[in-house]
This record gives structure tokens, C-alpha cells and sequence, in this order.
């Protein structure tokens, strides 16, 4: 079976905002590599140039893929919470088992990195580890809070403006006065 994302179509905005900018410099994720991440597994995924769409049926992982893309930057969120339900960690759990995280590539600064992070049953089994995707070579040019340093800002705030799952779409839903300005 195909298990590759749907690209959006239409003009090439390869040269307008696309990623995030740190110090007015172009950041852009290329490839993505989940060895096992919720219910995707050796799923690999190459970012086109622009903007890339996710048209896929309910069920088929296109918010275990989001959530992915957002712990690989800022790790897991709700790990002091009481409950399991809350807790991202144990919901993305690999459903096959086998090694807990994935990689990115990406670049910023003009400079190519391979950010790899394998996740254990808590923070204090996790590995980080970033590096020159050219050289293969460690790089220290950002830590495991490569999120906040990279982006300008913390996990709450990405949360809330450049990454929007699923739970926060209905979150967003309009006010009978922003729906009357859109509505002329």
C-alpha cells in the first residue's frame, strides 16, 4: 500500500515563508524517518518544497505524524500528569513495539542537520542526539531543547500558533462575529 502523504498542489511557494525563521534566517525540514512512533512505523516522508498538504482518511496517522514532528523538537508534553490518558509518552507508544523514535532532517542557518531521538518509559531514557546530516559528524550548535532554541519559542506558545493538531481545530472555531466578517 501507498503510505506516503498527499503534497499540496498549485503555484511553487518555495520562496515565500516556509518554516520557521530564527534571526531572519530560512528553516525548512526535509525528510522525516519514523522507526516507531503510536501506530507509524519505518514510515519515511520527504518534504516537498512549499507547502505540503495531509489528505488522508480518519484513522490513516496524520496526527500521530504532527505529534511526531512536534516531540522530535520539544519532547513529550503531559509527563507530570496523574493520569495515563494524559500522558503523550504512553499514547504514542509504538503499537508493534520495537525502537521508540525516528529522525529529521533539516536545515537552518544553511547548514543541513540530523536530529535523532529514541524515547524510554520516562525523560531519563530518552537520547538525543544532533548532527551534521553532510558529515554525519555531532553537532552542538543547539541541545535537547532544540525547540525552544531554534523556533524562539516555548513548546506552550508553538503549540498555540505554528502547530495545530487535530484536538485544537475545534478550539479554533470562529465567533459569530469573526463568521460575519468572513461571511462578506
Amino acid at each position: 500500500t501507498d503510505r506516503s502523504f498527499g503534497r499540496g498542489e498549485g503555484e511553487d511557494h518555495s520562496d515565500r515563508d516556509i518554516g520557521a525563521y530564527r534571526g531572519g534566517v530560512r528553516m525548512r525540514l526535509l525528510t522525516c524517518h519514523i522507526e516507531n512512533f503510536g501506530k507509524l512505523s519505518d514510515f519515511s516522508y520527504d518534504f516537498a518544497d512549499g507547502y505540503n498538504a495531509f489528505v488522508l482518511p480518519n484513522g490513516a496517522g496524520k496526527s500521530t505524524f504532527a505529534a511526531f514532528i512536534r516531540v522530535m523538537f520539544y519532547g513529550f508534553a503531559g509527563e507530570t500528569k496523574r493520569t495515563e490518558l494524559e500522558k503523550e509518552r504512553k499514547r504514542y507508544q509504538p503499537w508493534q513495539g520495537g525502537t521508540y523514535g525516528g529522525q529529521l532532517t533539516f536545515t537552518a542557518d544553511g547548514k543541513y542537520y540530523l536530529l535523532s531521538r529514541v524515547f524510554g518509559k520516562t525523560a531519563k531514557g530518552d537520547s538525543f542526539r544532533l548532527q551534521d546530516a553532510n558529515t554525519l559528524l555531532d553537532s552542538t550548535d543547539f541541545t535537547e531543547q532544540i525547540g525552544q532554541e531554534l523556533f524562539g519559542i516555548n513548546a506552550e506558545s508553538f503549540m498555540r500558533t505554528i502547530y495545530i493538531g487535530q484536538a485544537e481545530c475545534a478550539a479554533f472555531a470562529a465567533t459569530d462575529s469573526v463568521s460575519a466578517k468572513l461571511g462578506d
